[in-house]
């Protein structure tokens, strides 16, 4: 049988390794300072609430992440969507500028090394990559740079 001895508060019959009177909840001799059970729900430590805060944390971020990326996809209300005309015109508007601009530097290596035509074949080649881009300013500047360099080259144009 096992060994009980009395609650020092109450006199009820409690086991010996028991640490708290099942009968006053009043803890027994030789057991720590904390609180003992009073049926109420246990409290929200910082570590508890610490980790509630980096999920709310993980799914906004999430949640931005979102719609940063549904936004992107789709147009706002009243916006129209574009279409793959406007989108293939921006591509081939892109690429076409980059090829002047590709034209350009070979122009610019071509002055350090070349002769006088090839200067000249390559600000022509420039002037028209320009003409392909729509940029009919720098278009008219590069046909008056042809127009002399094929001067210098004596080719007239």
């Amino acid at each position: 049988m096992p060994k009980t001895i009395e609650c020092p508060k109450c006199g009820g019959t409690v086991y010996f390794a028991a640490k708290v009177c099942s009968h006053c909840q009043a803890r027994l001799a030789g057991e720590d300072p904390s609180p003992a059970p009073t049926g109420k729900p246990a409290q929200v430590t910082w570590k508890g609430l610490g980790q509630w805060v980096l999920v709310f944390t993980v799914l906004a971020v999430c949640y931005h992440i979102y719609e940063t990326h549904t936004q992107q996809q789709h147009p706002q209300v009243g916006e129209e969507e574009p279409t793959i005309e406007t989108q293939s015109g921006t591509a081939l508007q892109r690429i076409a500028e980059k090829v002047a601009s590709d034209q350009v530097d070979r122009f610019n290596m071509t002055l350090k090394g070349g002769d006088r035509i090839e200067i000249c074949v390559q600000a022509g080649m420039v002037a028209e990559a320009f003409k392909q881009a729509d940029d009919e300013e720098s278009y008219l500047k590069w046909k008056r740079i042809e127009k002399r360099a094929c001067a210098a080259a004596g080719i007239e144009k």
